[in-house]
């Protein structure tokens, strides 16, 4: 029976191989009608409807952008057949899962790394013929008299595509060989990649609330250190247009790492997997632990914040420790078909909760010196701060005004951050490096330190830069303190912030804490974009109150 079906005359893998690929033959032929269908079928369709439409808008000899196209058609291409070659992965290798399967093919002439590579790659390499008709079809379409594009950025999404494609499968491989049935990969596959976006986003929350001075965490660039799938695919998205093939190099290199790595991985514990672990939930059961420990963490802190007011209060974490004991528990039941492993779902859920607890508490006492870090004033290159009035971060050349402001920061830290305004500050370093913080402060608690950088020159330079400039139009100036309002020239705009700043050197402290100041909101459009700030205006400041004064102000039409 092996004899037939594996012919000498040929290396057993490779006649494995080629078995393998006949048996999905006709999967294959349906995808490549469909591809045919996608692309050139429907991409002609839409190119030809767009030209339709220029002509009944009287735009004639429309010729069609393909850049407006294939963006969207490589992510289109690249998950679908990801989604592909995974079915065909899962079909040839669904043989580990039943033990007279397991059993005949474990008893072919063929090693087992020759049958997990003759396999492996009989689920991808079929789908090439989709991918290779879809992209040549891109490429035939940009020759077209009405059509203009370049080739070069679709072959790079040629590769970007099986180079997704490979990785994904490759780390998929793990799952298949870890487990020993169908749904237990269904359910640790999905367990897994999407837990591991969760757990990010719920790290992003816990660094929020406990590490003193963290930045708001961008949960982009989080999740890229999750889910490998989300990381190919997210990346993917960010370079859909490849203009450029070096950002493409890099992602192709990770992305060779990452398939390198979960082959050798996947062939190790192949090799090492018993045969009789056909048809069990788990091969292997470090998979079954990890999952387990996933959902025992998500679920402390879903239970938790359902059922408190926030992380700080005792009820979130006596939620939590119940959260993370029911949802292992829950998970152990599904994955074991019942309550035969309690015992080791308790304490895999406890584990989930102490290691929130102890990541918390690493949090709290500084993350390991990242809530004290100053850089030394002679390794920064430059140093930033949002000031109250400034658009957006706003540079010194002199960083030591900021590192006194900083240091008092960290000197009167609490648990949490004080209620109040929003300060951020960045370090640009001289190696290269950058420090960035971000804090809730008591303005009020800072005056000193913040009065003289209201009165630099730097802060004048910026509200200069920002109301002197050419473009500046359409500005509605709100005056709190007279309940009145009104739309004022460039001119006044200009004559108003040249008082203010004739003021500054007078001010006592009330430009940055409001204090026994008054409020004047500016909202203007210049040629790039829509632009508002707010300034606190002293009593003291004469020059500008007696401008506010003399503008053509509606008094009264806030009210009612």
């Amino acid at each position: 029976m092996t004899q037939r079906a594996l012919p000498n005359k040929f290396h057993a893998a490779l006649n494995l191989y080629r078995l393998s690929v006949k048996r999905t033959a006709g999967i294959t032929l349906l995808l490549t009608v469909f591809s045919l269908l996608f692309c050139p079928g429907y991409v002609i369709m839409e190119i030809n409807r767009e030209r339709t439409y220029a002509n009944v808008s009287n735009i004639s000899g429309k010729i069609v952008n393909f850049a407006e196209f294939y963006p969207l058609l490589i992510v289109i291409a690249t998950v679908a057949t990801t989604a592909a070659a995974l079915l065909y992965l899962f079909i040839n290798f669904s043989f580990l899962y039943s033990r007279s399967s397991s059993d005949f093919f474990h008893a072919l002439p063929v090693k087992r790394g020759g049958l997990l590579f003759s396999r492996f790659a009989a689920s991808v390499v079929p789908i090439m013929l989709p991918i290779a008709i879809t992209y040549i079809s891109m490429g035939c379409i940009t020759k077209l008299k009405y059509v203009t594009g370049s080739v070069k950025p679709i072959a790079l999404g040629f590769c970007a595509n099986v180079l997704v494609m490979l990785a994904c499968c490759a780390f998929s491989l793990i799952f298949i060989v870890c487990v020993g049935s169908v749904f237990d990969l269904i359910l640790s596959f999905f367990t897994f990649n999407a837990g591991t976006l969760l757990l990010q986003i719920i790290n992003a929350e816990l660094i929020n609330q406990f590490l003193f001075g963290s930045v708001t965490a961008d949960y982009s660039k989080l999740l890229l250190h999750s889910s490998p799938f989300y990381y190919a695919f997210a990346q993917l998205f960010s370079l859909r247009r490849f203009t450029s093939a070096r950002p493409l190099m890099f992602f192709g290199i990770k992305l060779l790492i990452l398939a390198a790595l979960s082959l050798a991985a996947a062939f190790l514990l192949y090799n090492r997997r018993r045969s009789e672990k056909s048809g069990v939930t788990y091969a292997y059961k470090f998979l079954y632990v990890i999952c387990l420990f996933i959902v025992g963490f998500i679920g402390a802190y879903c239970l938790g914040i359902i059922f408190s007011s926030g992380e700080y209060t005792v009820s979130f974490w006596i939620f939590a420790a119940l959260g993370a004991l029911l949802s292992a528990v829950t998970f152990g039941a599904i994955s074991d078909r019942g309550f035969k492993t309690v015992k080791k779902s308790l304490i895999t859920g406890g584990c989930s909760f102490a290691a929130m607890v102890c990541a918390v508490v690493i949090l709290i006492t500084g993350g390991f010196g990242f809530a004290s870090r100053i850089p030394k004033k002679e390794n920064i290159s430059s140093a930033s701060l949002t000031l109250f009035g400034s658009d957006g971060m706003l540079e010194f050349k002199d960083p030591a005004a900021i590192i006194r402001l900083h240091e008092k920061i960290i000197e009167n830290r609490s648990l949490k951050n004080d209620e109040g305004g929003y300060i951020a500050i960045d370090y640009n370093l001289k190696n290269g490096d950058a420090v960035r913080r971000q804090y809730y402060i008591d303005y009020n608690k800072y005056k000193d330190l913040l009065l003289p950088l209201y009165k630099s020159d730097e802060y004048i330079e910026s509200l200069k830069k920002e109301f002197f400039k050419d473009d500046i139009y359409d500005v509605y100036v709100d005056v709190e303190y007279k309940s009145a309002n009104g739309v004022l020239s460039a001119e006044e705009i200009r004559t108003l912030i040249a008082a203010y700043i004739s003021d500054l050197p007078n001010a006592e402290g009330g430009v940055a804490t409001g204090e026994n100041a008054k409020f004047l909101s500016i909202n203007y459009r210049s040629a790039t974009n829509y632009n508002n700030c707010g300034l606190y205006i002293e009593n003291s400041f004469k020059n500008t109150l007696a401008v506010i004064d003399s503008l053509p102000l509606n008094e009264n039409d806030s009210e009612g």
